[in-house]
């Protein structure tokens, strides 16, 4: 009886297991070729506890979010070599308490963000170190907003997406000014639809951009939104996915026991990450709930900045976030291990490999 008992607990286990690697694809999105990649691994050399990884031509970049950490960021070459570590944990002009990393910087210069006392923070990568550049401070109209999700567009003028608790928007700023040129608001009106359940988790979005298009992929909503930045101004001209916004579970009254309503553990995320290559966009899709976080997206959606859907890739390992680098697809995911990129070819799939 006790063996019956054993073997059925490890079978559950077993199949508890398996369900963790469970993919959800997108099937509102119909795309030309779909693929099936499978992992390479090359070790990091270094002991971090990696958070984000980052394309800084003609580096990599990665975040180190553990506790005990002495630099925010390791850099690597091409290769995955690592050569060092920068930005110090501190107050100094070279170091940061709590820094984002700014997207599509020009090659070889990284930014970051500040958001202990909202100064940015620039620095020039070399082969053997990071050489600290200018700190500077952004005049803003209204400080209730934070700055997330910043993108490089073109000299001063920066991309991102300002919020407080309970609105959000996107703005494209001139830094030096502090001039708001122009905005876009985010497509649903969820602050009519929810009323005061409404917070701005819920439309959430990752944006990146290359100077002349930008895209937007919203975090619980299976939406993402392609657009122009032409002559200061933004323009959303096409999108994939729904055009009406989910039914968001919240928590009922007697459902509470002390959390926020608007917590969000039971809805669906749907896109984990985006990333551009400056040519195309790339997006992870998960479609479990956020509270199912501790595994990450194994299918990443390749469109043009059109919009248009060029390719479907299922991974054999998830990520958490990744680059695209030429024909790779380099990403880390911290959940499997804390000391491993893995790296795909796109250039060959199950389906097609040697």
């Amino acid at each position: 009886m006790n063996i019956r008992y054993s073997l059925y607990f490890a079978f559950l286990f077993f199949c508890i297991g398996c369900k963790q690697t469970d993919n959800k694809s997108n099937t509102s999105i119909q795309f030309p070729d779909n693929i099936t990649l499978s992992a390479d691994s090359i070790g990091m050399d270094v002991v971090i506890k990696p958070g984000t990884i980052y394309d800084v031509d003609p580096f990599i970049v990665v975040s180190d979010v553990s506790e005990t950490r002495k630099s925010h960021y390791a850099v690597f070459d091409k290769n995955l070599k690592y050569l060092y570590s920068f930005c110090d944990y501190g107050e100094a002009p070279e170091e940061c308490l709590l820094p984002t990393v700014i997207k599509n910087g020009n090659s070889d210069t990284f930014i970051v963000r500040d958001h202990a006392n909202d100064s940015f923070h620039c620095f020039e990568l070399t082969d053997s170190c990071a050489i600290p550049g200018k700190v500077f401070h952004v005049k803003r109209s209204d400080l209730n907003e934070s700055l997330w999700e910043i993108n490089h567009v073109s000299g001063d003028k920066y991309l991102a997406r300002c919020s407080s608790p309970k609105s959000s928007i996107r703005r494209l700023i001139d830094f030096s000014s502090g001039t708001v040129l122009d905005s876009v608001p985010q497509t649903f009106d969820l602050q009519k639809t929810m009323g005061d359940d409404y917070y701005t988790e819920f439309d959430d979005c990752w944006i990146v951009a290359n100077g002349r298009h930008f895209a937007c992929a919203y975090y619980f909503i299976d939406r993402i939104e392609f657009g122009d930045i032409d002559n200061d101004h933004l323009k959303i001209n096409s999108f994939v996915g729904t055009d009406t916004p989910p039914d968001f579970y919240r928590y009922t009254d007697e459902e509470l026991n002390g959390k926020y309503k608007y917590n969000v553990d039971y809805n669906p995320v749907c896109y984990e990450w985006l990333f551009t290559d400056g040519n195309d966009v790339y997006a992870s899709y998960f479609g479990f709930p956020w509270g199912d976080i501790d595994r990450h997206s194994s299918v990443v959606e390749k469109f043009d900045f059109e919009g248009k859907p060029l390719l479907k890739m299922t991974l054999d390992v998830s990520l958490a976030s990744f680059v695209v680098d030429d024909s790779r697809i380099i990403g880390i995911n911290p959940e499997r291990s804390d000391d491993v990129f893995y790296i795909y070819d796109m250039r060959y799939s199950t389906e097609n490999a040697p």
